[in-house]
């Protein structure tokens, strides 16, 4: 089989999966509401958002609570107008924003930046538009660059989370897979599906793609304020050490 046949068939198992791998439950620990980015990041403020999409079979919408949190505004390197790196395993890509005191974003934090707080479907917006984004050729093929498609932009200002490469997240593909959820690629055969901002897909841990890159996140200390009710049906979701205040190396 294939690696690009293997890659489909996991790809369309997220489907049946939906978005139920990430680990969430309700409590009373303070969300982060002001978070400060630094340079090259963007803030995304702690607070509902809607995940999941009713356009895709399986998958079950909801309002879930984040900390705020910041994330990178372009696929790493990080630089606008660099092409992005790709062919790196899970734990290089975790060692590289290690290296910058960062982290790979949860699937949770990845949408959220992704789709803002209204849960649009497109990260440029509500409606496909196959020129605002790199979703008609694959990206290791000649001419992709990070920020070169100035519309797709999301709502708190990250370029590229729709189209170009896939990029790993910090989450398994489900609980106890050896597969890492992968977000904001495309496949060539279904690029209105597959680049919508839920999408999910997954990748071996130890794939070196030449489609699949990575952006890092940061939880900076910041505004606290105590979730609201916790009666009301709201989720906030528990991404346990990975969303811990922390510093930038140097």
């Amino acid at each position: 089989m294939t690696k690009r046949r293997r890659f489909s068939l996991i790809a369309i198992g997220a489907l049946l999966a939906g978005a139920s791998c990430a680990p969430q439950r309700a409590h009373d620990d303070p969300i982060l509401v002001d978070p400060k980015a630094p340079e090259g990041m963007v803030a995304v403020p702690g607070g509902p958002f809607i995940y999941g999409d009713a356009a895709m079979p399986g998958s079950r919408p909801r309002r879930v609570h984040l900390r705020g949190f910041c994330i990178d505004r372009y696929e790493y390197p990080n630089k606008p107008g660099a092409p992005p790196m790709v062919g790196v395993t899970w734990i290089e890509a975790k060692a590289l924003c290690a290296e910058q005191g960062k982290r790979l974003p949860t699937e949770f934090e990845w949408e959220k930046a992704a789709r803002g707080p209204a849960g649009q479907p497109y990260s440029y917006g509500s409606r496909h538009d196959p020129q605002a984004a790199r979703t008609f050729s694959l990206a290791s093929e000649p001419g992709y660059r990070t920020g070169s498609y100035l519309r797709c932009k999301s709502p708190y200002g990250a370029f590229d989370m729709t189209g170009g490469v896939w990029e790993w997240t910090a989450n398994p593909f489900k609980p106890g897979a050896k597969e890492i959820s992968v977000r904001g690629g495309f496949s060539v055969k279904a690029p209105k599906l597959t680049s919508r901002a839920a999408y999910r897909a997954a990748f071996d841990r130890a794939s070196k793609s030449p489609e699949l890159g990575f952006r890092c996140a940061f939880t900076p200390e910041g505004r606290l304020l105590k979730p609201q009710d916790p009666t009301k049906k709201e989720e906030e979701a528990d991404d346990d050490k990975e969303q811990r205040p922390g510093r930038l190396g140097g």
